[in-house]
This record gives C-alpha cells, sequence and structure tokens, in this order.
C-alpha cells in the first residue's frame, strides 16, 4: 500500500454470505464498483457460524485457490484469526449449521481442513501451536489506523474483534476514533421472530450476529456516536429487502464447474448454495437439504424467471460497503443492545430505539470475566446514535448484485 490508499479490513465469522460479500468486492474492480484508492488490507475472523480458527483455514485456503493480486487487495494482504467466543457469557449460532458450511466450503476448496476439531489436518492449515486471538487483531487493525488515520471496517460476523479493536481506540488513540467507519451487518428493530431459526428465547427476536456476542454488538453499537459519521448499521430489516429472486429475475445465475480459480464463480457458488435451498418445516430438514446440495452440483435452473425467496444477507451488506449513499437510505436512531440473558431490560442481542432519556432503559452488566476488562473502562453503553439504512434508492441494490455475479 501507498501513503494516499484508503485502508479497508474485513471481519467475519467465515459463513457462505460473508464469503459472496468477499466475492463480489474481488468481482467489483473488474466491474467499476470498487472505490479508486481503497484496499483490503486483511481479513479477521471470528467465531459465529464457523469456529474462527475454521475460518481462517477456510481463507487461508481460498488464498492459495483464487487470485488475492487483484486491485482490491493489498499486496500485504493479511489473514488473522480473532476471538473464539464472546466476551462475555457462551452465547453461540446453533452448532448444527456448521457442517453444511465445512462441507460447501471443501467443496470450493479441496485443500481446506474438515476435520471435526480443525487442527492441522490440511497441509495449508496452521501448526497446532498457532493461536487464534482478538487482541492481536485489534492491534493490527490500530496499527493502520495510526499509519494512515484512517480506516473502513467491514463487520459481518459477531462483534467480538470489532468491540476490542474500538476498545483499543478508545484507550490509546482516541483522537482517531472519528476516523474510523465502519459497516455493520447485524441487530434489527421490531422483528417478533418465532421458529426453528432464532435465537432462544427471551432473545428470539434477535439478530444472530448479535445474539452471539450481545456485549460487544453493544459496545460497538455505543461508539457509533464518535466513528465517523458514514458508519452504517445494515440491519437484518434491510437485508429482507432483497432476495436471491429478486436478483435472478434480472437473468440466470450459472454456476461453473469445481474446483475454481475464479472469484466470480466461486461467487456464483455461494449464491447458488444460499438461493438453491427450499423452505423445509424444520431447521433439520433445511441444514440436510444442505449437506445433499455441497455434494452436488447445482442444479437449480432461473431461466423461467422462478427465482428463491431466500436472503443473501452479508452480501447484501456488501453492496453497502461499496456504494452505500447512493443505493440505500436510511436515518439516524438511538439504538441500545441488550446484554442480559433473562430478567432485567432488553434480553440478549435484541435491539431497541431508545426515546427520551439518555439512560432510559439503562442496564448492569456483569464485569468481564478475562484479561481484557481493564481495556473496557465502562462496559455497557446506554445507546448509540447509529444511522441505518432501511431502503434501496429505486431497487438500485437487485441490478448491482447481478451484475457483479454475471
Amino acid at each position: 500500500a501507498v501513503s494516499g490508499d484508503i485502508p479497508a479490513w474485513i471481519d467475519t465469522d467465515s459463513a457462505e454470505d460473508d464469503f459472496l460479500a468477499v466475492s463480489l468486492f474481488a468481482s467489483s474492480a473488474q466491474k467499476g464498483y470498487w472505490r479508486s484508492g481503497e484496499k483490503i488490507m486483511g481479513i479477521s475472523t471470528v467465531r459465529g457460524v464457523m469456529t474462527a480458527r475454521d475460518g481462517y483455514n477456510m481463507w487461508l485456503s481460498a488464498k492459495d485457490a483464487l487470485n488475492f493480486s487483484l486491485p482490491v487487495f493489498d499486496d500485504d494482504f493479511q489473514l488473522m484469526c480473532g476471538h473464539e467466543g464472546p466476551l462475555q457469557g457462551n452465547y453461540s449460532f446453533p452448532p448444527s449449521w456448521r457442517p453444511s458450511r465445512m462441507a460447501f466450503f471443501k467443496r470450493l476448496f479441496p485443500a481446506f481442513n474438515t476435520s471435526a476439531h480443525s487442527s492441522s489436518a490440511s497441509s495449508l492449515s496452521p501448526s497446532p501451536s498457532f493461536q487464534c486471538g482478538g487482541m492481536k487483531v485489534a492491534k493490527h487493525m490500530l496499527s493502520l489506523l495510526e499509519r494512515y488515520h484512517r480506516i473502513r471496517v467491514f463487520a459481518i460476523g459477531p462483534l467480538t474483534n470489532v468491540a476490542t479493536f474500538l476498545a483499543l481506540v478508545e484507550k490509546r488513540r482516541p483522537d482517531l476514533l472519528d476516523a474510523v467507519q465502519i459497516v455493520v451487518m447485524g441487530g434489527g428493530l421490531n422483528m417478533h421472530k418465532e421458529g426453528p431459526y432464532t435465537p432462544p428465547p427471551p432473545s428470539n427476536n434477535a439478530e444472530w450476529n448479535f445474539y452471539s456476542d450481545p456485549l460487544a454488538a453493544n459496545i460497538t453499537v455505543g461508539y457509533f456516536r464518535y466513528l465517523h459519521p458514514a458508519s452504517t448499521l445494515v440491519s437484518t430489516n434491510f437485508t429482507h429487502t432483497l432476495s436471491c429472486g429478486d436478483v435472478e429475475k434480472l437473468g440466470p445465475i450459472k454456476v461453473g464447474k469445481f474446483p475454481t480459480s475464479d472469484w466470480e464463480n466461486s461467487a456464483r457458488a455461494a449464491f447458488d448454495f444460499m438461493c438453491d435451498i427450499p423452505k423445509p418445516s424444520d431447521q433439520a430438514d433445511r441444514e440436510s437439504d444442505r449437506v445433499r446440495y455441497s455434494s452436488t452440483a447445482g442444479r437449480r435452473h432461473v431461466e423461467s424467471g422462478e427465482g428463491s425467496d431466500n436472503l443473501v444477507y452479508d452480501g447484501t451488506a456488501s453492496l453497502v460497503f461499496l456504494h452505500g449513499s447512493s443505493i440505500a437510505r436510511g436515518r439516524v436512531n438511538n439504538i441500545q443492545v441488550g446484554t442480559a440473558a433473562s430478567g432485567v431490560a432488553l434480553p440478549a442481542g435484541v435491539c431497541a430505539v431508545i426515546e427520551g432519556a439518555r439512560h432510559a432503559h439503562a442496564q448492569q452488566c456483569a464485569p468481564l470475566p478475562n484479561a481484557d476488562q481493564q481495556l473496557f473502562a465502562s462496559v455497557c453503553h446506554s445507546f448509540g446514535k447509529v444511522y441505518m439504512v432501511e431502503k434501496w434508492v429505486k431497487n438500485r441494490g437487485a441490478s448491482m448484485m447481478y451484475d457483479l455475479l454475471a
């Protein structure tokens, strides 16, 4: 990178929609969507749908198979393994969601290690002594911020690494907090969700990234009012406004052979994986279908114009990161994220708009039971002033995603 470059960083739990998002970035330079002078300096993994180590191994395999010399990636691109659990509590995605993703990425990248414990079975895996940790991620991101005096962060997993980074900036370089621009995919308002795809009660109205580390989500959202004003929350409400069918009706998304060394074909494979799955009556059937799909060729043909109503989540958020102000509109709300498992204030991971007094709905959080306790001067934030995108500008999202995939 050179001094005039704009550093970008991606923090991810490495699910298929996260992979789609990064693949769309790789495609965007050739299609004229990528910002001139911006460079992706690296990717950090966090535990979510995948473990941080599994995610690291997957991206390691992707880096070996795909072209990372594209203009969107910095010459000194770094891959880092971050937090393997939430700052506080035992929140997590359902373990049953992991095997299908592991199988899908094994199909994309045969060298990817899919052993149950993901130690060092793959020749591309790190050594057994390799350690994951969010603090080293935070320190590296801080070093980029200090070097360039700005950074754009695309956060598409639980916010454990990001909250650690922001707290570290506040402690060491508070003068640079407003030079941090983040785009977060997470949270949602008035969701009223039920069924097998939701976090357990009383957090069933939460979005999974926020639920999987509610304290980190609370801290990150609380920092919004101190960050660069272009910082944006892409909530689940917004990702529900763009379905696979909205993209497919513009034309077929055809997947080529596997394994592949092509970013665009990889993106189409991730899109197809998410969009091809019917909506069965329960999660077990859905996950079983994903496993069956991962071992076969893509079987969906959309020339008829009949598209899926499934969603692409972080793929949608990637479009906002690319060209947020030109394709989407929103407003600023005072948002608080709950951290309590039960009994007080908001349930863990649930978002609410805070009206009136600053400390309305303020909550008490237990001290952090780890070495990071001294890093967080204030464990809970009462709210953050958050810009949330709400609707597309003339539905440009579908045409932009189709252009990146086709």
